[in-house]
């Protein structure tokens, strides 16, 4: 969650709440009262599964940590991995999406919360790495950049004041993202007219 990119000097102290898990959670539970969500049923893709969290942060969200039966995550933060490791179950380090250090299909399921808008390389790259490493699903939340021009304006205000992301992606942007997957599930939710995406995707046989 913490692969940020932050384009206005202004706005430049988002990035030192990625360095606080203590101030990012004050941070992300701010956000929550103000654009609440109801998230997926995802218990089916993790119970007694071998996980991968992308970008895990400082804590496991949205879903129990005695689902799986192995639990690993990264982070490009230090102080999230150092957090993470000491509250949660699992095994984490520090490292990128784009060089996931795993063999092929060594994951049943892979997590993608909150993570691809703040990337600092394309999408496409950490998608295809993320692919190589899961033979079932990948799930993602993300968020969903409105079409309409007002509307657009605003979320893209809220966005630089409370989240400093690089790319936020139409629906059209993440179906074409997701062209090598199968979308099983999709939902956008979100008071921020509906600015909450959220992707249940197969990996696809040949």
């Amino acid at each position: 969650m913490s692969e940020i990119s932050t384009k206005n000097n202004k706005f430049r102290w988002m990035e030192n709440i990625f360095s606080s898990p203590f101030v990012y959670n004050l941070k992300c539970r701010l956000c929550s009262q103000l654009n609440p969500w109801p998230p997926l049923d995802i218990e089916t893709y993790l119970k007694e599964h071998k996980v991968l969290n992308v970008g895990c942060g400082h804590k496991n969200d949205y879903f129990d940590e005695t689902w799986p039966a192995t639990m690993i995550g990264f982070d490009i933060s230090q102080a999230f991995i150092a957090h993470i490791k000491r509250k949660s179950p699992g095994s984490y380090y520090i490292g990128s999406a784009d060089q996931i250090p795993f063999p092929d299909n060594y994951f049943d399921t892979s997590l993608i919360f909150f993570v691809l808008h703040h990337l600092p390389f394309d999408m496409e790259k950490a998608m295809q790495e993320v692919k190589r490493v899961t033979r079932h699903h990948v799930i993602i939340y993300d968020h969903k950049l409105n079409d309409h021009i007002l509307k657009n304006i605003i979320q893209r205000i809220y966005w630089t004041i409370f989240d400093s992301g690089k790319k936020y992606n139409t629906i059209e942007e993440w179906h074409t993202l997701f062209e090598d997957f199968e979308i099983i599930e999709e939902q956008y939710t979100g008071g921020l007219f509906e600015n909450i995406s959220q992707f249940i995707l197969k990996i696809k046989t040949s």
